[in-house]
């Protein structure tokens, strides 16, 4: 990882620090929904202290998910990505109008993440073509509402076949 450079940009570039109070950094393993929101933000907003000192923006939630804590690391990102329409929190289940920011992200739920980040950057992301997905052995297991954003993810190569076979779409990123 330090030889391909993406550690050293990223934390150059303020995206990612390792995990506070540590040297660890944790390449190989799975992120959180509140880790890529984070990310996301901080894409943004480079210069950001709130997301390791909590701020003004990080003060309360605004969200409306009852389960995102004030004054985290990931509050004013979360809080920025709902008003951005880049979140949406769970819509059915039990987690159903929770943002859950510390379960582990699906690879989905980070292809909706992406597109609409994407999408809020003023780039065009709609009509994917579908036939990025059926190059994968398990596509028709891409949740509906996922569909544009894994094809999506997938023709731009954000997002790549597990082995180039399987788009394991409710598996961890």
């Amino acid at each position: 990882y330090i030889t391909d450079g993406w550690i050293p940009y990223v934390t150059d570039n303020n995206l990612m620090q390792g995990y506070s109070g540590t040297k660890r950094f944790g390449p190989d393993e799975n992120i959180t929904r509140a880790q890529v929101a984070t990310v996301l933000y901080r894409s943004v907003y480079p210069d950001a202290t709130d997301t390791i000192k909590p701020g003004d923006f990080a003060k309360k939630n605004t969200t409306g998910f009852g389960d995102v804590e004030k004054q985290q690391y990931y509050t004013a990102a979360v809080n920025w990505a709902k008003s951005s329409k880049i979140i949406t929190g769970y819509t059915g289940g039990v987690l159903r109008g929770k943002f859950a920011p510390y379960n582990n992200i699906t690879r989905e739920e980070l292809a909706a993440m992406i597109e609409r980040f994407v999408a809020y950057k003023g780039q065009s992301t709609k009509n994917a073509p579908s036939s990025a997905l059926k190059t994968l052995q398990d596509y028709k297991k891409v949740s509906s509402w996922a569909k544009n954003s894994f094809a999506y993810c997938t023709t731009k190569k954000i997002i790549t076949g597990v082995n180039n076979k399987y788009a394991e779409p409710q598996g961890l990123a």
